[in-house]
């Protein structure tokens, strides 16, 4: 009977560190891909903080998949997705910087679409939806496109 206990006792560590690595595998993080190229790496504070002290504070929220697609050299076509399901979110928030430091607010239709017309280069864009995380992509050298 101990050796059972003992093989219930390391399953139950395997277990829990398989469940742990999961919950925290990296593509489970916001995703910016523009033109089928993942570009995480434009993406601010892309790794969570959470908890009492955490600059995220203690609410756990879901985090967003953004996928852009030059239409041609005046448009972008966007789409916004939710990171575990891959569902489009609809209604989101696209916040739309550009290098002139004007800002203008888009939303995503019930398909999570959008589009963005490029008349002047963008510096910025942050994505906003009642229960995900704040997606912020900024360009390298101030510029995304």
């Amino acid at each position: 009977m101990p050796y059972l206990s003992k093989s219930l006792v390391v399953a139950l560590i395997i277990l829990c560190t398989s469940l742990t690595a999961f919950c925290q595998k990296k593509d489970r993080y916001s995703q910016f891909v523009y033109n089928g190229v993942h570009l995480n790496q434009l993406i601010v504070d892309r790794i969570p903080d959470y908890g009492i002290a955490g600059k995220d504070g203690c609410i756990v929220e879901e985090q967003i998949t953004l996928e852009l697609k030059d239409v041609d050299s005046l448009k972008i076509d966007g789409i916004v997705r939710d990171v575990k399901t891959n569902k489009p979110i609809t209604w989101a928030a696209v916040k739309v910087i550009r290098k002139n430091n004007t800002k203008e607010m888009l939303g995503t239709d019930s398909l999570g679409r959008f589009q963005i017309i490029k008349s002047l280069p963008i510096n910025e864009l942050q994505i906003q939806a009642l229960g995900y995380r704040l997606l912020k992509v900024k360009g390298s050298h101030k510029q995304l496109f």
